[in-house]
């Protein structure tokens, strides 16, 4: 009888440690594996969406199943546009998608964020499929006309499912609709006249500059000086240099240029 008391309250002792153990395991890893995730993640949005912050909005997940996640992508107060976090079932387990649209209803980028796949996805192959998106409107249309990767058409599918959701969310829920590209490019203004529309000033015609190929416009304004960067970026800076808005490479190359041409004008 006291052999087996015995056994039990080692037995119950050694449950006791081996719990206290796993409780101090997850306490040490839990705030380090959140933070990779959390890295991850923003890494996967901004790689369709060139944006200062990320804000969380509220969507209907049940109407929209295949979004897991939503955000208002900005440059400071600025609206560029939207990423959709997005999930599907592929061939070998759920495919992950990040998905950028800009507030002009087009998209601006998609990324296999994480996947079980053993074809198609991470292989040369995903490139050209995911890039055929990338331009288009943010309309379900775009979904039926796009092509499947070679050898791979669960995983194609899994893909279009979930854009196909996102699109459908920006077009009914969000109300984004892009116009005809004949139309967009009848009507878009020129890089200059986007400057003088927006900011006013005066232009500057010291853009062509050799090495500096990707400035198409600058207007000098009251407060500074106004950049429509090659790619439709805009970048501002004071009258001193400082950065008012951008970021990225496009904001580098504005102030090396205002380094080698601009730093007399004030």
């Amino acid at each position: 009888m006291r052999n087996v008391a015995r056994l039990a309250l080692r037995l119950m002792l050694f449950s006791l440690a081996a719990g206290l153990l796993l409780a101090g395991v997850n306490a040490l890893t839990e705030k380090p594996i959140a933070e990779n995730l959390a890295r991850k993640q923003n890494a996967g949005r901004a790689a369709v969406m060139d944006a200062d912050h990320f804000v969380p909005i509220e969507y209907d997940a049940q109407a929209y199943p295949n979004i897991t996640a939503l955000y208002e992508a900005r440059n400071g107060e600025k609206l560029a546009g939207y990423v959709y976090e997005l999930c599907a079932a592929g061939y070998a387990g759920d495919v992950r998608l990040a998905l950028g649209v800009s507030a002009a209803g087009r998209i601006t980028g998609i990324a296999v964020t994480a996947h079980t796949e053993t074809k198609g996805l991470g292989s040369a192959d995903e490139a050209p499929f995911l890039q055929q998106f990338v331009g288009s409107p943010a309309a379900p249309d775009t979904v039926t006309q796009a092509d499947a990767m070679t050898g791979a058409t669960v995983s194609s599918n899994a893909v279009k499912t979930a854009v196909a959701c996102a699109l459908s969310h920006c077009q009914d829920a969000l109300d984004l609709r892009a116009a005809p590209e004949d139309e967009a490019g009848a009507e878009a203004p020129s890089p200059l006249e986007g400057l003088l529309a927006s900011y006013g000033g005066v232009q500057l015609d010291l853009f062509a500059h050799l090495g500096f190929e990707d400035v198409e416009a600058i207007v000098e304004t009251e407060e500074g000086f106004a950049f429509a960067m090659d790619g439709g970026e805009t970048i501002l800076l004071a009258r001193d240099g400082s950065l008012l808005s951008g970021n990225g490479a496009a904001a580098q190359r504005a102030e090396a240029f205002f380094a080698r041409y601009l730093r007399e004008v004030k």
